[in-house]
């Protein structure tokens, strides 16, 4: 995602969470979230819109599977 803007990143990140939806088998594995909320360890920088895509699609409970038999 590099190059990317704030508003892009979220909309990535949304698109990965509406796929995994799309399967009861998926799984989602974040690695180095830092670098998605563009975190600098001088001050305390970071991408607020990020962070609160990301907190609220974590905490959303995954759509019902219809299983039909």
């Amino acid at each position: 995602m590099i190059g990317f803007t704030e508003s892009a990143k979220c909309h990535a990140i949304k698109q990965v969470f509406d796929d995994a939806y799309k399967s009861p088998l998926s799984v989602i594995i974040m690695d180095d979230v830092e670098r998605l909320l563009d975190y600098a360890a001088i001050g305390p920088r970071y991408s607020n819109l990020a962070l609160q895509t990301l907190l609220t699609l974590l905490k959303k409970r995954p759509p019902q599977v219809h299983v039909i038999h």
